[in-house]
């Protein structure tokens, strides 16, 4: 039940308080028992156990600042994905073999942003290379020009 609807509003703020302290409190008691609390806590995707050894690891983003930088790796691995798809759509719809080249190192660049980006992001987010085997354009054929 909700008790603190019914009381006045100087009592909301005694219990409110109250309860702050309490947390406070049991947080304290926490970081004395354990140690202090992690920044952030890793994602249960990123931490590797040995049944083995019983070693464990983490891979990934243990603080805010990595959490930011991951994002920003997954930013990087989205713009590389989508200048792919595009860059097959452009190598489909060109007319010249100039223009052909062009958009084929345009996809090459960008299939190595993505490589660099994918490795360095987390193994909850990581993609698997063969994902842009659709990007490959050697099995393509190039579209035959009509003579008029």
């Amino acid at each position: 039940k909700n008790t603190l609807s019914r009381c006045p509003p100087n009592r909301q703020q005694a219990k409110l308080r109250a309860h702050d302290k309490r947390r406070l409190e049991l947080k304290r008691m926490g970081e004395r028992d354990i140690g202090p609390w992690p920044e952030a806590i890793p994602h249960p995707y990123n931490i590797v156990t040995n049944d083995f050894t019983q070693d464990y690891g983490v891979y990934g983003p243990v603080s805010e600042d990595e959490y930011r930088l991951e994002d920003e790796f997954l930013s990087q691995c989205g713009h590389a994905m989508m200048t792919m798809h595009q860059s097959v759509e452009a190598y489909k719809m060109a007319v010249s073999d100039e223009e052909r080249k062009l958009h084929k190192v345009a996809l090459e660049h960008a299939r190595s942003i993505w490589l660099h980006y994918n490795a360095k992001l987390s193994l909850r987010f990581r993609r698997s290379p063969s994902e842009l085997a659709q990007f490959d354009l050697s099995e393509r054929p190039v579209p035959e020009q009509d003579d008029f």
